[in-house]
């Protein structure tokens, strides 16, 4: 489960403010919309859509969650690697919809003597992290195309597991092109959902 993420700017990364700073120049007006810091279901915000051979990242604006039609107002906000390729909302878009999304890290909360404790998840090597996500095309109640994306998520590793049993599916950067190349089939991008096998600190809020 992945139900919040940030987007923090101001931090010393530079790739995620490039990212940021693609967007505002390349979108102007558009670009407007889009949302840092902490980041909610249905904000619209940067993706990644492809990776030149010179590690070029083309980037654009989606929106977080496709419309759940068995819940009016709901959105579907995370699709669970194991299963993605069964299920017909996600099922295509495995070849022809993949993106990332970079986020300096994500929220869960853990439960604990019936209370939700609130953590902050980043690597610990203090890079962006990168989750794969899965992105379509929808036409709202006026007429207007967007593009919204779940996130993948896997099993929780053994340091994610204190908060909870699942987490994003996060790619090396030497995954990420592997990951947006429409040639990679599914055999090939599986191999990619599992628990993130580098290092990560569990911060608590509050």
């Amino acid at each position: 489960m992945c139900g919040r993420y940030a987007i923090f700017t101001e931090e010393e990364n530079q790739d995620l403010r490039n990212i940021v700073n693609d967007i505002n120049e390349r979108l102007k007006g558009k670009a407007a919309t889009m949302k840092t810091g902490e980041i909610f279901p249905t904000d619209t915000v940067p993706v990644i859509t492809d990776i030149s051979s010179n590690g070029k990242k083309s980037t654009d604006l989606f929106k977080w969650g496709f419309p759940n039609f068995k819940q009016s107002g709901g959105v579907i906000i995370n699709a669970r690697s194991e299963t993605v390729h069964e299920k017909p909302t996600f099922r295509n878009l495995l070849q022809s919809g993949r993106c990332i999304i970079p986020a300096s890290g994500f929220y869960e909360w853990r439960k604990a003597d019936g209370k939700k404790e609130k953590y902050f998840i980043r690597s610990a090597s203090g890079n962006v992290i990168y989750m794969a996500g899965l992105y379509n095309r929808f036409i709202d109640n006026i007429g207007d195309v967007n593009n919204r994306f779940v996130i993948l998520t896997t099993d929780a590793n053994e340091q994610m597991s204190y908060v909870h049993g699942r987490m994003p599916v996060i790619l090396r950067p030497e995954d990420s092109s592997v990951w947006l190349d429409c040639k990679s089939n599914y055999l090939m991008v599986s191999k990619l959902f599992k628990p993130y096998g580098e290092s990560i600190l569990l911060d608590k809020i509050g």
